[in-house]
């Protein structure tokens, strides 16, 4: 039975990284029409650091890691879990600036889509939203996270905006970039995780760049440690790595659609 069990789970994820892509398109504001999404699962204000939103919907049914799900959490911290439980916890992310601690990758929490999951706080001008477009049967669910800053030492961005977008019928799953400001400091190796998760480490897809690597370079050159992952980053890298030289151009996009 154990072992029956094991089968079924693995057989719910059906994503991986050789169908994940790395390209060009372009951001666009959700503006006036979306949803600002203002309050925390207890019900008060969202607080300007480390908070789970109250449920919101989808729109439409998107089926992920076996499951079908029309409501989703966000977390400050730059990501959200499907469905309507909040995250174990508010604060998920690197506990310092190389890594360590206790991320998306290696939380208890299962659904996870998580962008840019790193520690952040939000700024004058920070703003969540949500936005579900399009007809019946091809609807897209655009999730917001606009103007944010890091909360680490040394930090390397003054603004951070992109967005999720889950795609009805396909259930292809983007992250879009607007492009960033870089702080005042110094450009300094630092860490974030940035990929999809079912229900462990095992059951993820990760995008896994080097510190100095354009977002926009040719994945998978020998030279250019610039990949998707099954699975947890190595200890030794490469992570997704970051220095506020290499900022994202505005309408990069990750792509994870799930397999056939």
């Amino acid at each position: 039975m154990a072992i029956a069990a094991c089968l079924s789970a693995a057989a719910q994820w059906n994503f991986d990284a050789k169908s994940a892509e790395s390209i060009t398109g372009s951001y666009k504001d959700l503006g006036k029409k979306a949803t600002v999404i203002a309050t925390n699962f207890n019900g008060a204000a969202m607080d300007a650091d480390n908070d789970n939103s109250a449920v919101q919907n989808i729109g439409f049914d998107f089926k992920f890691n076996g499951q079908s799900f029309n409501t989703f959490v966000l977390n400050t911290n730059g990501f959200i879990k499907l469905g309507s439980v909040a995250p174990s916890s508010t604060y998920i992310y690197y506990t310092t600036a190389v890594g360590g601690g206790n991320c998306t990758i290696t939380a208890k929490d299962s659904n996870l889509i998580y962008a840019f999951n790193r520690n952040m706080i939000a700024e004058k001008g920070t703003e969540y939203k949500v936005l579900t477009t399009g007809s019946n049967g091809s609807r897209v669910c655009t999730i917001q996270f606009k103007n944010l800053a890091d909360k680490i030492s040394p930090a390397q961005y003054s603004a951070i905006s992109f967005q999720i977008k889950l795609y009805e019928t396909t259930n292809v799953i983007e992250f879009v970039y607007d492009e960033w400001t870089a702080a005042e400091n110094a450009a300094t190796l630092t860490v974030a995780a940035v990929g999809i998760k079912g229900n462990n480490v095992e059951s993820s897809v990760n995008v896994a760049k080097g510190s100095a690597i354009k977002w926009d370079e040719k994945m998978g050159q020998n030279d250019k440690p610039y990949v998707f992952i099954n699975g947890n980053y190595s200890v030794k890298g490469p992570n997704f790595g970051n220095k506020n030289a290499a900022l994202p151009e505005a309408g990069h996009i990750y792509r994870f659609t799930p397999l056939k």
